[in-house]
């Protein structure tokens, strides 16, 4: 076995690192990266609420007050309710960013609201249905929180064994895969 990795600064010995220290944190940020991926990008597995409220946050208030602090950076006047925006970031500006940004969090919102969906064994034509509703005035509230707030199979479904991430290696059980379901 190789020796531990010595960390030093200016000849004063910080700390001994385990040789395989490395290939542990470079396995764990893969990790993450791929639960990321899944969760933000796949339409496939299950979510349940608590993951579900937390990408919504995460989708939509983090950039939202990212683009809040850039405003006000680059133009303080922002701040003050009732004065004119006096145009720091130009109209050709908003529709590039418009065009990146837009396309990314509808996908999102779409592959984290399929999964949500996919918890309590329903699809596309439950979210037909929802965003059907979500036109109407008041009652697309109520469509907001009944996928927010009902809950989940408990046991496995169609669409997984149970809410969560699984690793590349494991296998997902389906009950019929073979079937599209449009409940």
């Amino acid at each position: 076995m190789s020796e531990p990795l010595t960390v030093a600064t200016d000849g004063v010995v910080v700390e001994e690192l385990p040789p395989d220290a490395a290939e542990r944190v470079s396995r764990r940020s893969q990790e993450w990266f791929a639960q990321a991926r899944w969760l933000l990008f796949s339409f496939d597995g299950r979510i349940d609420r608590r993951t579900f409220l937390l990408c919504g946050f995460l989708v939509y208030a983090v950039p939202l007050s990212v683009v809040g602090l850039v405003l006000l950076l680059l133009d303080p006047s922002v701040a003050a309710i009732g004065t004119p925006f006096s145009g720091a970031l130009t109209d050709g500006a908003l529709i590039v960013g418009l065009i990146l940004g837009l396309p990314i969090l509808m996908w999102i919102n779409l592959a984290v609201t399929f999964k949500r969906l996919h918890d309590f064994g329903a699809a596309l034509g439950m979210f037909l249905t929802l965003s059907a509703i979500g036109l109407i005035p008041y009652l697309g509230t109520v469509a907001s929180l009944v996928v927010l707030f009902r809950p989940g199979d408990s046991g496995p479904n169609i669409y997984g064994n149970g809410p969560g991430w699984r690793p590349s290696n494991e296998p997902l059980e389906r009950a019929n895969s073979s079937v599209l379901s449009l409940r």
